[in-house]
């Protein structure tokens, strides 16, 4: 862990960020599978993907759902390959009316989110999120293999020399963010990935609410 002056904490990330896709190319390879998510949702419906990044996962999806590209960066949106709307805007102010999505698609978002503005991230989506209406959250456990890499700048979370911080999840902290939401399915994701001939474990959590 690197010592408590190397490097300053960037609070606001949108410029972190939007350095992050300015070289055009998709930071990240491959797709999300979210298939069991949104066989609960009806074909058509309005589908938030908040935080979308390039919208990778969603882009399987676009000719199913009216699927909606929210981020902060406009690089990201910029580079994304989909031809549905996108709108940047920060999660932690939605700019929708109340209760207008069907769904919500949050892959690896509120990691990106310092603890004290978590739960007005979450109750944001729970704002325009409609009754009944069902969320797909993944966020990185406390197991994956790069927790404790950085500086840590608040509990199980770290800054990398990239200037972006990350937090790693705890289950229970995990399963409180969602105490709104009735779970339908929560469990815990393990990937290997082979790196430069070694195995590594990426462990998220994952899990499926419908609001209560």
């Amino acid at each position: 862990m690197q010592g408590p002056s190397a490097m300053p904490l960037k609070r606001d990330q949108r410029k972190v960020w939007e350095k992050f896709y300015r070289t055009g190319e998709r930071p990240w390879k491959g797709y999300k599978e979210i298939d069991s998510f949104l066989e609960l949702v009806k074909k058509g419906s309005l589908v938030l993907d908040a935080g979308s990044g390039t919208g990778k996962s969603s882009i399987k999806y676009y000719k199913d759902f009216k699927i909606i590209l929210l981020d902060f960066s406009m690089n990201s949106l910029k580079n994304s390959v989909l031809k549905n709307e996108k709108i940047l805007g920060n999660v932690k102010s939605l700019p929708f009316k109340d209760q207008v999505f069907d769904a919500i698609i949050s892959v690896h978002l509120f990691e990106h989110i310092l603890e004290d503005e978590r739960y007005i991230a979450m109750k944001e989506l729970m704002r325009v999120l409609k009754e009944k209406g069902l969320l797909f959250i993944e966020s990185f456990s406390v197991q994956d293999f790069r927790y404790g890499k950085g500086r840590e700048i608040e509990k199980n979370t770290f800054l990398r020399g990239n200037n972006i911080f990350t937090h790693y999840f705890e289950k229970e902290e995990f399963f409180n963010l969602l105490n709104n939401f009735y779970i339908i399915k929560m469990e815990e994701s393990i990937i290997k990935r082979k790196i430069l001939k070694n195995t590594y474990k990426m462990v998220n959590f994952v899990a499926i609410g419908r609001k209560i």
